[in-house]
Order: C-alpha cells, then structure tokens, then sequence
C-alpha cells in the first residue's frame, strides 16, 4: 500500500518523477494499492499511471485544498469525520496490506488509522530543519519560517509512532530527526539518480564531444554555464541574486566569453532583467530534455545558499558528468570529495575564484567532468531499491507477529 500526496502524471518536478520512480519499483516488486492526495486531480492523468504502472487495483485519486502542512493536520485531526481521510481509511482497511507506505507531509498525519499496520512514513527531508535554517539566514522572513519550523516539529511530534520508520533522503536529516526524536525509528534511504533509470544512453558521444570541446575550447570558444535552481522558490530567488550581485557582474568584463543558461522554471521579466543587465543571459522555464541541456554545459552553477536535504538537481548534474560549483549546501548528502568531484565555494570570495578557475582552466574542466559521476554510485537505482525491499521484509514481519 502506497499513499503519496502533491502528487502529478506526467511528473514535471522532481520530487514526482522520484515518487514516480518508487511507485514503479513497488508495482513490479509487490500487489500495489496507490492513492494518491493531490491539489489538483486534473494533473494526475490516472489511466496513463495505471498503464504505466502495470496496475491490476484502482488507483483512487483525493482532492484536497490548502497547504500540505494544514492537511497533514487535518488528516491527523479529524479521522473519520473528514470524508478524504474516510475514504483512505475504507480503501485501505478493504484492501488489508502487510505494510503501508505514507509518501509525504499531507499523507503523513493518517498514520493514527492505521496502527495496527507496521510501514514507513516518508518525510523526504526535515521541514522543521529547513524551516529552522531558512529562519537564521533570512531577515526579512526570519519570523515566518521560525513559526513554521514550530508548526512542522509539532507535527512531528504527532507522528511519532511505534510501528511507523520514518524515512529521510539526507543522513544529515536523519541524524537531525535521531536528536530531537530520539524515541522515533529512523532511516536514511537515498533517491534514485533518473538518469541512470533512461532508456536513453548516458551518451558516450555525447561525453566524448563534450571533453573534444573543453580541450578546444581555450580562449576562442564561448563557454556555456547552466545556472540550475528554480527560481519559484523564494530562498533560491535570492541565492540566484546573491550569486549575480557578488559573483556574475564583477566578474564580467574579466572572464572568457561566457553564455549563461538559467534552467529556473519561470520566463524572464522586467525584474530579472534589470538585475542580470549587460550578461549574456537567457532564462528558460522549461525544457523537454534535461540531458541534452546539460551535456552542452561546460559549467554547471548551484547557486544554494540555504537549504536542507539531498538536491535532485546536484545528483543529475554529477550523474550526467558535468562539472559542477555549488556550496556545501547544493551537495549536502552527497559523498564529494571537493576538487576531484566538483567545486564547492563556501564563501563571495570562493565563488568568485571558482567561476574565474573554471572559465580559464580546461584541463580542471576535464578531469572534474571524468570524476563527476562516480559521487552519485550510491543513487544508483538497483542500490537503493535493494534497501526498500529489505527495509520492506523487516516491516512486513512484523505484521506477522
């Protein structure tokens, strides 16, 4: 039994296509029961999931209003007395599972219907540590996020259970839950790099072209550099403008010729548009294939200066072989060994000198753009799927006890 929440087919942020990912594994592994909590059940195309996931039960598809927070509360809250939490309760109870799997914040406060159903309720990463972060750095938001840093911590503190393990991506989250739950069973199982699940070819061509390139390269060719976040989320917004402000102007006039890709979900606007003036810088919203995109970047920018858990986005980039620059929080979870993996600035100054070494050294180039894949092993998918099916096994004996 699978229940995810904020939930979309076909999945277009990245979150999604992981939970996608898991739900494949369990319906190939398991007789899988899916429901699914979502804003907006004209973007879950249900009969292509089913078809896509093989499925031989219904899918039952809930609609739901509000922050997942106010609805991981009301799940918990009002049981019975709230018709989607009802309809969950009689959808899992007629189906009978030896383990159920809450995929999510929304989903997760209905663990206290089903107690008597050992499973996993999967956080993905720490709200309340990321909210709690977000407090220290941000001035003019610092009470907002410390208000919902204690919202989500008591709501944690209201899924604690004794038959649920909960389940973070990020070791650093987990040792975060263990401190301030220590009563509270907790895992750490990594996501799964997509890339290495792709029916299309990690290109070998493409790899080879893109080193042909960075040896040629030198001083007479435009560099492309991928600036990689998006720019929806408000916290990644302002790294985007830090990195502009400290980083990308004062260093215009001094570098090769560098063409700047900003892959930020949003269109540019006036406002961007002031503040990036005088960068050859184009900013797109969408694109269909992600590989390409990157395989055409001599640099890959992570431009975090905040956040929690483990970043799809870094994971993809090193997986794809790119030579990535990030912070230490765009690699947090992440086994990089700085300099040989990728490069990691923790600092203007560093930022600065690592654009500028990055842009004129091709050789570096090269040989972070051989090394780069080897940090993302651990994602791999047959690794990580391995995991949940022993993690699976030990649950399900319990439902046996």
């Amino acid at each position: 039994m699978l229940v995810l929440s904020d939930f979309t087919f076909p999945s277009t942020e990245g979150l999604h296509k992981q939970a996608l990912l898991h739900a494949r594994y369990m319906a190939d592994t398991y007789d899988l029961c899916l429901i699914i909590f979502c804003k907006d059940a004209d973007n879950v195309d249900i009969d292509g999931l089913s078809k896509e996931l093989r499925l031989s039960n219904p899918i039952v598809l809930i609609s739901y209003t509000g922050s997942m927070l106010t609805r991981g509360y009301r799940n918990f809250i009002l049981g019975n007395a709230c018709s989607q939490s009802r309809a969950v309760v009689t959808t899992v109870r007629s189906f009978s599972p030896e383990f159920i799997h809450l995929y999510g914040y929304a989903v997760a406060g209905l663990h206290r219907h089903f107690r008597h159903i050992p499973g996993v309720i999967s956080w993905v990463d720490a709200a309340s540590r990321r909210q709690f972060r977000l407090a220290r750095v941000s001035v003019r938001r610092s009470f907002k996020h410390s208000v919902a840093g204690l919202a989500y911590l008591a709501y944690e503190v209201l899924c604690r259970s004794r038959n649920k393990v909960w389940h973070v991506v990020s070791d650093v989250d987990k040792r975060f839950l263990a401190r301030v739950h220590p009563t509270q069973a907790c895992i750490q199982i990594p996501v799964v790099v997509e890339a290495l699940t792709s029916s299309a070819p990690r290109s070998s061509d493409v790899m080879q072209q893109s080193r042909a390139d960075i040896v040629e390269g030198g001083n007479g060719r435009e560099l492309n550099a991928v600036i990689f976040a998006d720019l929806r989320v408000d916290y990644l917004y302002e790294s985007f403008t830090q990195l502009v402000h400290h980083c990308l102007l004062p260093l215009h006039g001094e570098l090769p010729s560098i063409r700047y890709l900003v892959l930020g979900r949003v269109d540019e606007d006036e406002k961007l548009r002031r503040l990036c003036f005088g960068l050859n810088i184009d900013f797109i919203s969408w694109v269909d294939d992600l590989d390409a995109a990157l395989s055409k970047a001599d640099i890959v920018i992570l431009p975090d200066q905040v956040g929690t858990g483990l970043k799809n986005r870094a994971i993809t980039a090193l997986a794809a072989g790119c030579v990535v620059l990030g912070s230490d929080f765009a690699f947090e979870g992440i086994s990089i060994t700085p300099g040989h993996h990728a490069v990691i600035a923790r600092s203007q100054s560093e930022w600065r000198a690592g654009i500028r070494a990055l842009a004129n050294d091709s050789r570096m180039r090269q040989s972070l753009r051989e090394a780069a894949a080897d940090a993302t092993k651990e994602f791999d998918p047959q690794l990580v799927f391995a995991r949940w099916s022993n993690t699976y096994l030990e649950i399900s004996k319990r439902h046996l006890l």
